[in-house]
């Protein structure tokens, strides 16, 4: 999946998702849907994983600010991801450090089994 942006400034700058599928026999990545992302919602923020059989993805959320948020999105297996689910929202001020502080921006969130991996942004 990729988040292409078009346009030169705020005010004519438009967001696209590209969705891709590697066909395993000729090795060639083939893309195979794209729609515009009007609300700045689906940027992705991390590698898909799964849990107890079901797929999940992470987008951020840009509407405002970079860093905003992060979805997380129960997805189909045929990644059809307009129908995704929105199971969490992911927020700095939802996440606390092991010395008390808070991020101020979250933009990215990747799962290996137990092991959870965060890219924010906090104050000193």
């Amino acid at each position: 999946m990729t988040y292409r942006q078009v346009g030169t400034n705020s005010f004519t700058v438009k967001y696209y998702v590209e969705k891709f599928i590697l066909d395993m026999n000729t090795m060639k990545i083939i893309r195979v849907d794209e729609y515009r992302d009007k609300k700045k919602i689906n940027r992705p923020a991390g590698s898909l994983f799964s849990v107890d059989g079901e797929i999940y993805r992470v987008a951020q959320k840009c509407s405002r600010a970079y860093g905003e948020a992060i979805f997380v999105y129960k997805t189909s297996k045929n990644f059809d991801f307009i129908k995704d689910k929105k199971v969490a929202e992911l927020t700095g001020q939802s996440i606390v450090l092991s010395d008390g502080r808070k991020p101020i921006l979250l933009h990215t969130y990747s799962q290996a089994g137990e092991i959870e991996v965060i890219d924010y942004r906090c104050s000193l």
